[in-house]
């Protein structure tokens, strides 16, 4: 290497010396321009590498590049009306100033009961009830519309000693009465004969002595005591098992299969510690030998009507 040198008149190569580089032109990024985008307008290369070609002009606006501003949403406190009051009354409440509606947002909740109004002669002719008045009908569905059927207010408004079970059973005789007697005298086949046809109160009949029942019974479930409850729960298992164990005797009865003993059966429930079975009956439940035995007196009741039946005039040729 050092002959080439010579030859070409070089002189001598010194390591440490690094050749001069050519300073690279430095462009200062300006101020409020994102980097990114400084990056894509202009190219830190040397004369090789020529600056890219703007799309657009790259004049900097005498304030420089800001960032955009932002309208903000301030609060406002408006007065306002809800459509769902009668009374007209004007209240206020904090409201974004973009927000031009002036309707109260919640009043499309306020959901009312249609609740059925007659007149005098309608009354007269289909609303007549022999004990109960016409102002005494009328308060009530004065109150059915006050309260949106909700019957416990209903009751405890009303003057009078009549239960809630009264009350719904006069109200709903009072609707489905009233709603037959239009239909009947509308034209058939017409828009109002079928909107009265498909109201869910023309065929809706109130059971008061079912509801009353169901009360009682319900009342009776929330006032027993621990002990009872746990009392009725162990009678349900016994009765479980013993549906299990007589589904299971039902099969060996069968014709063809292998008939276990009643006494059988018993010594099998003993050992599992339900008893012979017997005090099941005491809670309302039938007791394993009834069962047992109208079991058995039914599968012999069927042998004598099969054995007839092969041996009728009909059928011996064909055996």
């Amino acid at each position: 290497m050092s002959d080439f040198r010579d030859i070409l008149g070089l002189g001598k190569h010194e390591p440490g010396a690094a050749p001069a580089r050519r300073p690279k032109p430095s462009v200062q990024k300006p101020e409020g321009m994102s980097r990114e985008v400084f990056a894509l307008l202009h190219n830190d290369g040397d004369s090789m590498h020529a600056p890219a070609v703007p799309l657009v002009p790259t004049t900097a606006p005498p304030d420089g590049f800001k960032e955009k501003e932002h309208r903000l949403i301030g609060w406002e406190w408006r007065p306002f009306e809800n459509a769902a009051r009668t009374d007209a009354l004007r209240l206020r409440h904090w409201k974004k100033n973009n927000d031009k509606n002036t309707t109260y947002t919640f009043a499309r909740f306020n959901k009312t009961v249609r609740i059925l109004s007659y007149s005098d002669s309608e009354y007269a002719t289909v609303l007549q009830h022999a004990t109960w008045t016409k102002e005494e009908t009328d308060a009530l569905f004065e109150k059915c519309r006050q309260f949106d059927l909700r019957w416990p207010v209903i009751h405890d408004r009303l003057p009078g000693s009549r239960s809630m079970e009264e009350l719904k059973e006069r109200y709903y005789e009072a609707c489905r009465s009233l709603l037959q007697a239009r239909l009947s005298a509308a034209a058939e086949g017409s828009g109002a004969a079928t909107v009265l046809a498909e109201h869910p109160l023309a065929t809706f009949q109130f059971d008061s002595a079912h509801e009353v029942a169901r009360k009682r019974e319900f009342e009776r479930l929330y006032e027993r005591s621990a002990e009872e409850a746990a009392e009725e729960a162990r009678r349900l298992e016994q009765a479980k098992a013993l549906e299990a164990r007589l589904r299971g005797q039902r099969k060996a009865l069968k014709p063809g299969g292998k008939a276990a003993t009643l006494q059988a059966l018993k010594a099998s429930l003993s050992a599992s510690g339900l008893g012979a079975g017997d005090d099941l009956a005491l809670g309302g439940l039938p007791s394993l030998a009834g069962l047992m035995e109208a079991r058995s007196a039914e599968i012999g009741r069927e042998i004598p009507r099969s054995a007839e039946m092969w041996s009728s005039p009909s059928l011996a040729g064909k055996r």
